[in-house]
């Protein structure tokens, strides 16, 4: 069973859709940048002229890898702390180490957790002795001792009326489709455990009024309980803790707990000092180094943090920057290096103090489909030791940071080794561009280069390679490559990149001769209005393996009469309904950021790229000024994005931002958000044309000027072949039949592997809102032809100019403060934009 809340964050994020399309694209793909790079990229030092290791499946018999969380290298051993069902279905906590010799396991041995009552185990670690230490976070429960039937009301309130049923005892018959699902879905047989099992000592954990209490243990490692000590009030005030990391010397256990990092002494488990408090903020995390110095790093307040733990002086000691991109969560010790990480291109080491990492192994290079290492060690030989679930790597990658058991596949332990550049067979290069990761993209490129005997693509990230989070210096020297005659083989493009400029200097190959000759594809049915609006001037340049639609969407009895709308339409919307105009959309919207959105959903009213003039001197512009004037000027920080759950739901907002990208998506808003007949309208425009557009999913390009364009498309084509577009679970797919089949699956129960019973179940998912909860539940035919009839009316691309963008905002604010006329507001950014149309034709 699941339970999820719509909570003020996950309501913040679904109404950021649109703001999320004027700072980046949905869209890119994976990989580090290579030496077919441009100069201007490339921060991360090069250890080779290729980055490849090769994999092996090792013997981890008994293990119960599926359900470890993350590795840890001790003292010449791999530990690894988990929790799930053993081979009988019992729930276990436990630790499982093994060393290494060659390439097999040897000397298995797992400690067992003791089962706590009302408690269960938030993170363990191991020191250099083997000594264990874990966190156990006890808890209050409400014991039911009436008679059965007999509710309790506060029962009844917290929960729905199938859950309270369930709890007692009523069963429910299994489908036909639940033996269908079991036999497709056949597990693996659970291997029992081969080495020493240490049954850890029981401790006594006190009883507490509080609703949570927190407690460090440490064992010896023969099992016994050394110590018990609490660390509530210590280490946080909050009723609620979390440990985010655990890690311990032979002298001190740090903890990392909402931005607080606790020392302890690691003897007598007395409290020893804060080193850091919560104003870091972000969730921090601890790793201890081969030499036993400890650093903190993730992401705080200010940024990235990369910090060494002065242990003698119980304090923060020195501060290291780093000028590339770091992933601190999948941080470790190991290798020749100080710390290592990954990320979705490779595996990276670095020395502190140093400004940049190494790159260690290439994930595409190395055939390997990845989103980043997490569950990993680097050996001190170099090769890495990873938890790999081969089943799983469609969406999450080969490594991914968690193991799916949802159709019973058991983890494989995968030993990788760099292979010597002579062994590495010699094909030719097909250099793939793009900003972003994207294991999707990542995947079908792995595929690509298994199947090829002829070509290897490479992929060349311009994000990575710079500083963290520079977005614009990636941009920059993306558009540079592609406009000076650098452009890589492809690129993946996204919906913030000057594509007019591109298509003005003919970088593109035009692909309607290759569709029109390929096949397969010159008969497959496609979602042709979404194709169509992609091409530009009646040729296609460019392939999208997906979409999502950008919408409004509204209670359908609100909107009543209108498919589309124009401003004045939903202007009277909004007098009628007597909702304030900064509440309409549920938390407060001011000026700025609405006039945005209607530029955004109205630029071909204002802008013509390919005659490189635009019209914000007209009447419909200044008619959006004075709409826009109707919201505030400005928001605080404090008051801006402030969500009130149930107002779509209870009427007191009106209009809701809607990335539709799935069917889950549409019964969200019907179901949740509204809770009744939902109608998704999009922004008014001044035509009253359409104001929903969509947004393509990883957009690639074929360079004109590529030597090797039959090879490109032979890639390319992958994208919208059969098994691509039914695989795709992230958006829409552009297929029609994979559309389909995707709608008929909406219609079904969704099943999932238990590993207790053995069984493929019907999962069952609740959602809360306010004091509501709601059981998630398959949708109808009716309801997915709505869905796809909406998509076939799209015919707009939802696309935005940074540029164009300031312009407005910085020109049209003295017009919400009341200190220029719309006319003269109007005037100068039709003037400002003119000049840039006409530097960057």
């Amino acid at each position: 069973m699941i339970w999820t809340n719509v909570q003020q964050q996950s309501r913040r994020v679904t109404a950021l859709i649109l703001a999320g399309i004027m700072a980046a694209s949905l869209s890119a793909c994976g990989g580090k940048s290579t030496q077919e790079a441009s100069p201007t990229v490339g921060t991360v030092k090069q250890a080779g002229e290729m980055h490849v290791y090769s994999s092996k499946t090792l013997d981890a018999t008994g293990l119960h890898l599926e359900h470890i969380n993350r590795f840890q290298s001790e003292g010449g051993r791999i530990y690894g702390f988990g929790n799930g069902p053993d081979e009988n279905g019992d729930w276990q906590n436990f630790i499982v180490s093994f060393a290494m010799e060659g390439e097999s396991v040897t000397d298995p041995v797992k400690h067992v957790f003791p089962l706590y009552k009302s408690a269960d185990i938030s993170a363990a670690c191991m020191d250099e002795e083997g000594h264990i230490y874990a966190v156990v976070r006890s808890y209050t429960v409400m014991e039911y001792t009436g008679e059965e039937g007999d509710v309790p009301a506060e029962v009844a309130e917290m929960f729905p009326e199938e859950m309270v049923d369930e709890a007692m005892g009523e069963e429910t018959a299994s489908s036909d489709a639940e033996e269908v699902m079991e036999e497709e879905y056949a597990p693996v047989a659970a291997k029992p455990f081969a080495g020493e099992v240490v049954n850890l000592e029981e401790a006594t954990l006190p009883a507490t009024e509080k609703e949570t209490e927190n407690y460090l243990l440490k064992y010896d490692a023969q099992g016994a309980l050394v110590y018990a000590v609490a660390l509530d009030e210590k280490l946080t005030a909050s009723e609620y803790f979390y440990v985010n990391s655990i890690v311990a010397t032979a002298d001190a256990v740090l903890i990392s707990s909402e931005g607080n990092i606790g020392q302890i002494n690691a003897q007598d488990g007395s409290f020893v000092a804060i080193v850091a408090q919560g104003g870091n903020g972000g969730w921090l995390y601890l790793t201890k180094l081969k030499d036993n110095r400890v650093i903190l790093h993730g992401y705080g307040s200010e940024g990235l943090l990369l910090q060494e733990i002065d242990l003698a002086a119980h304090k923060i000691g020195t501060s290291y920057e780093m000028s590339g991109y770091i992933n601190p969560d999948s941080m470790t010790a190991g290798g020749d290096y100080d710390v290592c990480w990954s990320d979705s291109g490779g595996v990276f080491g670095m020395n502190l103090g140093d400004e940049s990492g190494t790159e260690l192994l290439n994930f595409v290079d190395s055939d390997m489909v990845s989103t980043g290492l997490y569950n990993y060690v680097v050996l001190d030989d170099g090769r890495i030791l990873a938890n790999v679930d081969p089943n799983n790597e469609s969406y999450y990658g080969a490594f991914g940071s968690s193991v799916s058991y949802s159709d019973g596949s058991q983890s494989e332990l995968t030993l990788m080794t760099k292979v010597p550049a002579g062994e590495i067979k010699e094909k030719e290069v097909l250099t793939l561009g793009c900003l972003y990761s994207d294991s999707h993209i990542a995947s079908e490129v792995v595929k690509f280069n298994k199947e090829s005997d002829t070509y290897r693509i490479r992929i060349i990230n311009y994000m990575n390679t710079m500083s963290a989070n520079d977005y614009n210096a990636a941009l920059e020297a993306f558009n540079s490559d592609i406009v000076t005659g650098n452009m890589p083989d492809m690129v993946i493009l996204d919906t913030s990149m000057p594509m007019e400029s591109y298509y003005a200097k003919r970088v593109f190959e035009p692909l309607d001769s290759y569709l029109e000759n390929d096949a397969e594809l010159k008969d497959a049915e496609f979602m042709d209005n979404v194709l169509d609006a992609m091409k530009h001037q009646g040729t296609t340049y460019l392939l999208t393996p997906g979409f999502a639609a950008i919408t409004i969407s509204a209670k359908a009895k609100a909107v009543q009469g209108h498919d589309t709308w124009t401003i004045e339409a939903f202007e009277k919307v909004i007098d009628e309904s007597g909702i304030p105009y900064e509440k309409t959309f549920g938390y407060s919207m001011d000026a700025a950021t609405l006039l945005q959105y209607f530029v955004l959903f109205n630029s071909g009213s204002f802008i013509d790229y390919s005659e490189h003039k635009c019209n914000f001197n007209s009447p419909e512009f200044m008619r959006l000024l004075e709409l826009a004037q109707k919201f505030p000027a400005q928001n605080s920080n404090e008051t801006s994005y402030e969500y009130d759950d149930t107002a779509w739901r209870e009427g007191r907002a009106l209009f809701e931002l809607t990335s539709l990208g799935d069917f889950d998506s549409y019964w969200r808003a019907k179901y949740i958000s509204f809770g009744e007949d939902v109608a998704f309208i999009g922004f008014p425009t001044a035509t009253g044309e359409n104001g929903s557009s969509f947004m393509p999913d990883s957009p690639i390009a074929m360079s004109a000027s590529g030597t090797k364009k039959d090879a490109c498309w032979e890639f390319m084509r992958r994208l919208y072949s059969d098994e691509y577009q039914e695989g795709i679970n992230w958006s829409f797919p552009v297929r029609l039949s994979a559309l389909e089949k995707k709608a008929q699956k909406a219609t079904e129960p969704e099943m999932w592997y238990n590993p207790v019973t053995k069984k493929m179940e019907e999962q069952e998912s609740y959602w809360g809102i306010g004091d509501t909860s709601i059981k998630k539940t398959p949708l109808t035919k009716e309801e997915t032809e709505e869905v796809i009839a909406f998509l076939k009316t799209l015919n707009v691309t939802a696309s935005f100019n940074q540029q164009i963008s300031e312009i407005i905002q910085e020109d049209a604010a003295p017009f919400f403060k009341g200190q220029k006329s719309k006319e003269e507001v109007a005037g100068i950014i039709q003037s400002r934009v003119q000049v840039y149309l006409n530097e960057n034709s």
